[in-house]
């Protein structure tokens, strides 16, 4: 498959839109990657990899899990977890910049420290994001 220059030229982690975007085509990036597009490949890592490093709290990672996983509105995931649609806000905000952060530090592919807190870690601080099936499953 050809490099797909339109999205690797609109993937700027530099700007917290051009991340907040890239988490918002989650799911396209899965079914580009299935399909062989190797940029949503390596954007598709880059997010699973900052998003479940540890770094988000589990109030960022479960609101941004739900709007860009599942493609819920701030109202409905609001309603699900009982706070406002504004709350909702701020938390996806505050960690797309903490991902953001994470992107630009230099840092992401480096052994995380341990974190036991995060469902994704074992006991060794090792992240598991899941078998290439599992990552990729659109289903």
């Amino acid at each position: 498959m050809p490099v797909n220059w339109n999205l690797l030229n609109r993937a700027d982690y530099e700007s917290f839109s051009g991340v907040k975007e890239m988490l918002v085509l989650y799911n396209a990036h899965k079914r580009n990657a299935a399909r062989g597009d190797t940029v949503s490949h390596s954007i598709l890592i880059d997010l699973n990899t900052a998003i479940y490093s540890g770094v988000l709290t589990r109030k960022q990672l479960e609101a941004i899990e739900l709007f860009c996983m599942h493609n819920m509105k701030q109202d409905a995931i609001g309603a699900k977890l009982g706070v406002s649609h504004r709350a909702i806000g701020l938390r996806i905000d505050a960690g797309v910049k903490t991902i953001q952060k994470l992107l630009l530090s230099g840092n992401l592919y480096k052994k995380p420290s341990k974190n036991t807190d995060n469902p994704y870690c074992n006991i060794e601080g090792d992240i598991y994001l899941g078998t290439a099936e599992e990552v990729l499953w659109d289903g």
